[in-house]
């Protein structure tokens, strides 16, 4: 007689499907994010020296549960980088050579000279 307990009985874990073939890697140096109330598209962009144009090269959609749990995923990944190899420098950000060679920029002619077209 089955009485409908499961007191020390387990489910079995929900099996995952297995993955298809892998897909080759692609490429991205710019991104953009929007969404809708419903969703979030990411668009994976690459530009390179000598492209005439950007080419698309992912898009992703996810729902706001999704990309949320994305950043902390990135947020965790971008961490344990870090602790590993040192602090990612963002553009913008002076960099050690910057600030070595800051002040080794050439003066500006005095007022009313032109600039020096070098030795003659």
């Amino acid at each position: 007689m089955d009485t409908g307990d499961t007191q020390g009985r387990r489910e079995p874990s929900a099996q995952r499907p297995p993955l298809g073939p892998p897909i080759p890697p692609s490429y991205s140096n710019h991104f953009n994010v929007g969404q809708t109330p419903t969703e979030f598209v990411l668009n994976f962009v690459r530009f390179l020296p000598g492209d005439h144009e950007a080419q698309y090269v992912a898009r992703v959609v996810l729902s706001p549960v999704g990309a949320k749990m994305l950043f902390y995923l990135l947020r965790a990944a971008l961490a344990q980088y870090e602790a590993r190899f040192g602090e990612i420098p963002l553009p913008g950000k002076p960099s050690l050579a910057d600030a070595l060679f800051r002040s080794a920029k050439p003066s500006s002619p005095p007022e009313g000279q032109p600039p020096s077209m070098g030795d003659s």
